[in-house]
């Protein structure tokens, strides 16, 4: 089944494009140009146009995170605030102060299923210096909790850290030591369900990194499926400054060897000379690096995972000034754009096709220095799953099928939906990707022999789903391809009842889906 659904997504994909999203055009630039009223920039890339401003809420920026289909921001700041939210109504912006904290934050990472947001702070025990804990705190402004702390981390704070990274699923975090050529990465647990939530669950060495002098860790990220974590650094090669790029395999802890013909595990080696920041594709497909200096550049690195000697990098536009000190770096939840900011004379935001490298818009900014943090407007890539239509009665009544509570979507994850009123403990669920036409019939369609029943989305792959008591479940490991991001689909349950009707057949209500995070 997932097979052929996968298929039929990506024929929809390509037939309905993913880039017609017109709310995942902005995009927010902030950094540190002195003073304590920083500015901040929100771009509409394709025309150019930016509302441009300074806010005290807006100091020292070190990590943004959009969430609420792309109206609200997080921004998290170095010094006091703390972390700023930032209502959005895609003209104006409102900030106002989230959570504060006079040791500063350092990134941010969002659980968006559970509401759920994350950043590295100092401890109270220590509230200075580069020692901290992981915080996580509810964005849930229905809950009683609202903005405050649910949970934090124990024993991260022993080794200074800095970078690090919540993966899409909310399940797992990444916290490399700050300085990587002889330090460890941990691996956090951050799933509220997990008996070891908010316990390091696996620590290994970064092999890769340890190269003659110094390297410190830039950035990290996750894969949708939590299978690989990967792990950016900065450093000295052969006697001059280079760069690297590391992949952990999360279940076994081991790292890729880029190059097995050298001794040890090697990492993925970039031609910038100094790295600045890195984005994975929402597969693990494809990674994104910016660097710093002249020609610093941007770079796309097509990662294989079986032969990992055979990963390829495309260095972008190399000897363009328009990419000389790029640092900050944003992608689009379709993954066909990229955005970097600059932070030299020509400061401003370069937008360049994720695959080609062409350069799309170069959009100036007043600012010219310390623009070191990039987001793009996440307004469509939520997971979602709601309900529509109604069935019809059979002996214990009309059933339902309804998303499990707190089960979505959600690439990468098992999504599990409820089919209740089951007499025999049996039905079928459908899995398609239309509800308007059934065999050129247009939808809904009574079904003959069972008046009242009606098909509300057009059967194409169907599964039995076996229950107890009456009721079932259907689980469905959703696919975590970037191919099918932002798909919809459609389920309906037919329960079998063979004294409700002829046809020996009852429906259930309906549901219209869309894969996302």
């Amino acid at each position: 089944m997932q097979t052929r659904l996968i298929a039929v997504a990506v024929a929809l994909s390509a037939a309905c494009s993913l880039h017609a999203q017109s709310g995942n055009e902005v995009i927010y630039v902030g950094g540190s140009d002195g003073g304590s009223c920083d500015a901040y920039d929100f771009i509409w890339p394709t025309t150019g146009q930016h509302i441009s401003g300074c806010s005290s809420l807006t100091d020292n920026v070190t990590d943004a995170q959009w969430t609420d289909h792309g109206r609200t921001l997080y921004i998290a700041t170095m010094l006091a605030p703390g972390i700023t939210r930032c209502d959005w109504d895609g003209y104006t912006p409102t900030f106002s102060s989230f959570w504060a904290n006079t040791g500063g934050c350092w990134g941010l990472g969002i659980d968006h299923v559970r509401k759920r947001l994350w950043t590295f702070s100092n401890t109270p025990l220590i509230p200075t210096g580069p020692y901290r804990e992981l915080y996580c705190l509810d964005i849930d402004s229905t809950s009683p909790t609202y903005g405050t702390v649910l949970a934090q981390t124990s024993g991260l704070n022993f080794r200074p850290c800095e970078r690090w990274e919540l993966s899409h699923s909310g399940n797992r975090a990444i916290v490399p030591d700050a300085f990587i050529n002889s330090g460890q990465v941990n691996i956090v647990d951050t799933d509220p369900q997990s008996p070891n939530f908010a316990q390091i669950i696996g620590t290994t060495w970064a092999f890769g990194a340890a190269v003659s002098g110094i390297a410190m860790s830039i950035q990290c990220e996750i894969s949708i499926d939590d299978q690989y974590a990967f792990l950016a650094w900065q450093g000295m090669v052969n006697g001059g400054p280079g760069s690297g790029l590391g992949v952990l395999h999360l279940p076994s802890m081991t790292w890729l060897d880029f190059d097995p013909s050298l001794p040890g595990i090697q990492d993925f080696m970039t031609p910038l000379p100094v790295i600045s920041d890195l984005e994975i594709a929402y597969d693990g497909s494809f990674a994104l690096l910016a660097g710093i200096g002249v020609n610093g550049g941007a770079m796309r690195v097509d990662l294989d995972y079986t032969n990992p000697g055979q990963s390829t990098a495309t260095q972008f536009l190399p000897g363009n000034p328009v990419l000389d000190d790029v640092w900050g770096l944003s992608m689009t939840t379709t993954q066909d754009r990229f955005a970097v900011t600059r932070t030299d004379g020509l400061g401003g935001v370069a937008v360049l096709d994720a695959t080609t490298g062409a350069l799309l818009h170069n959009i100036p900014l007043t600012r010219t220095y310390n623009s070191y943090t990039a987001a793009w407007q996440d307004a469509s890539p939520m997971a979602t799953y709601e309900t529509f239509g109604a069935g019809c009665a059979g002996a214990l009544g009309t059933p339902t099928l309804s998303a499990l509570p707190n089960s979505l979507p959600v690439q990468g994850s098992n999504f599990q939906v409820r089919v209740d009123k089951m007499p025999l403990n049996l039905a079928v669920m459908t899995i398609t990707l239309d509800n308007l036409f059934y065999g050129g019939v247009p939808l809904p369609f009574g079904l003959p022999g069972a008046p009242g029943c009606s098909l509300l989305v057009s059967p194409l792959v169907n599964e039995v789903v076996i229950g107890t008591g009456g009721v079932g479940t259907w689980t469905w490991a959703v696919p975590g391809s970037s191919a099918v991001f932002g798909t919809k689909f459609y389920n309906q349950a037919y329960v079998l009842d063979p004294g409700a009707n002829a046809l020996g057949i009852v429906t259930t209500n309906a549901a219209e889906g869309m894969l996302g995070y």
